[in-house]
Parts: C-alpha cells; sequence; structure tokens
C-alpha cells in the first residue's frame, strides 16, 4: 500500500476499523500523502480518530429512521416558514407519495 502511496499524487483519505491493545475497537480516518525530502519521497500519514463521530452519525440515522417511521406527521419548518423535512405521515397527509420530503 505504501508503493501505492508513493506514486499517487495529492492526499488520499482512507478509513479503517482498528483493534486496539486493550481490544476496544477504534474508527481511524487515515490521510496518506508524500513529501519530498533530499530529492526522495516519503510517505506521510495522519491518524484521526473518529470513533465519536461514527457514532454519532449512527445516531442521526437512526433518528431518522424514527422520524420517517413515526404514526404521526413530523415536520421541521425554517425560520422564514418553510418545511425543511416532513417524515412518511406528514407526506400522506400533505397528498404526497413515497417517501419523506427532505432536501
Amino acid at each position: 500500500r505504501i508503493d501505492q502511496i508513493l506514486q499517487a499524487d495529492g492526499l488520499e483519505i482512507y478509513e479503517s476499523v482498528n483493534i486496539r491493545k486493550d481490544g476496544v475497537p477504534v474508527d481511524l480516518e487515515i490521510s496518506a500523502g508524500v513529501i519530498k525530502l533530499n530529492g526522495r519521497k516519503h510517505a506521510l500519514f495522519f491518524l484521526r480518530d473518529i470513533t465519536e463521530r461514527k457514532r454519532a452519525e449512527e445516531a442521526l440515522r437512526f433518528t431518522r429512521f424514527c422520524l420517517d417511521h413515526a404514526g404521526d406527521a413530523v415536520f421541521w419548518v425554517t425560520s422564514d416558514a418553510g418545511i425543511a423535512y416532513a417524515n412518511n405521515a406528514a407526506s400522506r397527509l400533505l397528498g404526497y407519495t413515497g417517501t419523506s420530503c427532505s432536501p
């Protein structure tokens, strides 16, 4: 993989799940790039723990699923009285068919 990074131009970003020494999985974002020092190419890596971000994304997906499938109409209204989101029940109430309305 390092050979591929050394041949590539620019920055490449990957996500990976790794296991810590204590056995706990951790989600990582790996940014890989190349720098030149004294005429030689060197691979450069930055690792970022994105475990909390992944948990938050999953919680948002679950919340969205719950809102989409709620029996009551749910609307998110913008400050200028526009509808930013309407769940399935609200869509049916407004006469739309199919799935929920969202941007």
